[in-house]
């Protein structure tokens, strides 16, 4: 327990020694907007009580999204409430969709499964911590990381366990929550020792580890070296980011890596055909040549607006800040084209909407937001 008191101790110095002490950038005003942000359809999510593993998940043309106090929705594409569910849980991350299950995690520990058509319960059982990771798994199994360092696998019928593996935990981490990932015949995690380790599926077996970063430096915050960002998994690669500034991307059979480039960070990449776009700790958005790394452009006007997560979208990039805006951004070279506030909450989270023709918008305080990117109109 000292070390997760530690760490805790330690996020909140983390939060006024870093990121926090410096201002945002002030947003300039955008020149020749070629795009507009139209936004859509609101819901109230509920309260996430800060954790980022609270995140909406897009599955069959739904929406389902997990608050803090416990409760679970399905909507439509049109945001129209479908079902609600109180668990009856304080949750900290969910939900996955795990072989037609909604799968969330308690801060007590528990980890529960309930019907992805209905929201009926079918099974809960009590791990070891708390769980603050997003789960995984498909069929075949269920896997989650608690708080403590155990990665539990779990049948995914009944929610029995079939290994667990404990991992090294520093005295002083960033508590990260990088969501887990299935990847072939192993389990995919992201460490507080800056590394990534390929577990078997069948015993949790250690099949390959690879070194993000390493630590260095003097003070223990200087030495942090977690690998927070959820891993991005695309094609033959593995990408991973470390929050000490070290982004590699690896062969997905091996981990051997095959280019790495000194910048990373807290969200987790995204890719297409011209770029992988890193975010690195600072807020800067670069856009590298996916198969070599090369730098090919870098955005550095959204300093330290806590940005989210890129999500790829129509030949652009668009990316959420601490105020509330959506930033959308040229994949040619990297120029700012568009913009929009669509509230005054952070915004925590932005990916694809279910009917692929828009995007959906998660901020902190629980406000869920369709909306669109179209061309500026242009006078005639």
């Amino acid at each position: 327990m000292r070390p997760l008191l530690l760490a805790l101790g330690l996020l909140l110095l983390a939060g006024c020694a870093s990121k926090p002490r410096f201002e945002p950038a002030p947003l300039k005003k955008i020149a020749d907007a070629q795009v507009r942000v139209e936004p859509g359809w609101k819901a109230d999510v509920g309260s996430l009580a800060g954790s980022t593993a609270l995140r909406p998940l897009i599955a069959a043309g739904r929406v389902f999204t997990a608050d803090a106090q416990g409760r679970l929705q399905a909507r439509d594409a049109d945001g129209a409430l479908l079902w609600e569910r109180e668990t009856e849980q304080r949750l900290g991350a969910g939900p996955a969709l795990v072989d037609g299950q909604l799968i969330v995690g308690g801060r007590d520990g528990t980890l529960a499964a309930f019907a992805a058509t209905d929201g009926e319960p079918r099974w809960q059982r009590l791990l070891s911590s708390e769980i603050g990771t997003l789960p995984a798994g498909d069929e075949r199994l269920l896997v989650v990381k608690t708080e403590d360092g155990r990665v539990h696998a779990l049948d995914p019928a009944d929610g029995r366990t079939r290994w667990v593996v404990p991992l090294t935990v520093p005295p002083l981490t960033w508590r990260g929550n990088a969501a887990l990932a299935l990847l072939d015949d192993v389990v995919l995690v992201g460490t507080a020792t800056g590394r990534v380790k390929a577990l078997a599926i069948n015993d949790g077996a250690l099949a390959w580890e690879q070194s993000i970063a390493e630590p260095s430096g003097r003070s223990e915050v200087e030495r942090l070296v977690d690998v927070d960002a959820d891993l991005l998994l695309a094609g033959p690669v593995v990408v991973a980011s470390s929050s000490a500034g070290s982004t590699k991307v690896l062969r997905r059979d091996s981990g051997l890596p095959l280019w790495e480039r000194g910048l990373g960070g807290y969200v987790q990449p995204a890719i297409d055909e011209n770029c992988l776009y890193v975010v690195d700790a600072q807020d800067a958005v670069h856009c590298l040549e996916p198969s070599s790394g090369a730098a090919q452009w870098a955005q550095e006007q959204l300093g330290y607006r806590r940005l989210t997560a890129p999500a790829a979208y129509r030949g652009n990039v668009v990316l959420g800040d601490s105020e509330g805006y959506a930033h959308v951004l040229s994949t040619a070279d990297g120029r700012i084209i568009g913009r929009a506030r669509l509230g005054r909450a952070p915004l925590q989270w932005v990916g694809p909407a279910p009917d692929g023709e828009g995007l959906l918008a998660l901020a902190r305080d629980g406000r869920l937001q369709r909306f669109v990117v179209e061309p500026q109109a242009t006078a005639e």
